[in-house]
């Protein structure tokens, strides 16, 4: 990867940036150029990527190079902005950047916090502020741990934002969800209402690590299985910061049968 990050002067929120020059010119033959911007920390950096390599990988790659302390920075994620009339979309992490063709020919993404993406949704800033005030967080909380999905639902379809982690206990609403005996329907509801399936808890770990951990197969099946519209490879911060510890837990608590979903994505990694 070749980059060059700098002090942003220009978010550009909105499109795609073109650029006079050729991708096919050596040493840059086969790479992917992209604008990456961080309005949030006001830096910016054009990168060369192979097309196979990993969301995940890029992203970290990205964040390795901002020298600035950043709060949660596991889930922060790469967004490609509205264009055209597309909304724009969080890239799935598992997924290779090949999948997310470009317009031009430097592309443009942002690295932003992961949130709920509002596609049809009319948004009132306003009125979604006082919405995610503590009581109505801590109330959709409490309807999730109960199962109580058509709750759930109401709170979504007025607007809540369910990427959050409760400050007492560092839980998400899908870290909670695996928890349940049936999950199923509650993980489809969140997810149905902007809910990211790779957000992570206050300890870094994802929903997938934190059901392999409690041993919840239902959960790990619903996540995991190629027929699922959920499959998404939960990708540790680092191999030795958090897969082992969680194969640890899973292993010493009898639960073999969970430990397939930690294991395969390091298999995959050292493929």
């Amino acid at each position: 990867m070749n980059s060059l990050m700098q002090p942003m002067v220009d978010s550009d929120s909105g499109l795609s940036l073109s650029m006079n020059g050729s991708q096919t010119d050596a040493p840059y033959q086969g790479l992917i150029f992209i604008r990456i911007t961080c309005p949030e920390l006001g830096v910016e950096g054009i990168h060369s990527f192979s097309p196979d390599a990993i969301i995940y990988d890029v992203k970290i790659s990205v964040l390795k190079e901002i020298s600035q302390p950043i709060k949660d920075k596991w889930n922060f994620g790469l967004f490609l902005p509205p264009s055209k009339g597309k909304a724009g979309k969080f890239l799935q992490e598992d997924r290779t950047l090949r999948e997310y063709p470009f317009e031009n020919s430097v592309g443009h993404l942002e690295l932003k916090y992961k949130q709920r993406v509002y596609r049809v949704l009319k948004t009132n800033v306003n009125k979604l502020k006082k919405l995610h005030i503590k009581s109505n967080l801590r109330q959709f909380l409490d309807n999730v741990k109960n199962g109580e999905c058509d709750k759930v639902t109401k709170w979504l379809n007025k607007g809540l934002d369910p990427n959050f982690q409760w400050k007492d206990m560092g839980e998400t609403p899908l870290t909670l969800a695996i928890k349940l005996a049936k999950p199923r329907d509650m993980i489809m509801t969140l997810v149905s209402g902007g809910a990211h399936l790779d957000y992570r808890a206050a300890d870094t770990m994802t929903p997938l690590h934190k059901a392999a951990v409690a041993g919840n197969y239902e959960a790990i099946k619903e996540r995991s299985s190629p027929t699922s519209k959920l499959t998404v490879h939960a990708k540790c911060p680092s191999p030795s910061h958090w897969s082992q510890p969680c194969i640890r837990r899973t292993y010493a608590g009898g639960r073999n049968s969970a430990l397939y979903p930690l294991l395969s994505p390091l298999f995959c990694a050292a493929k």
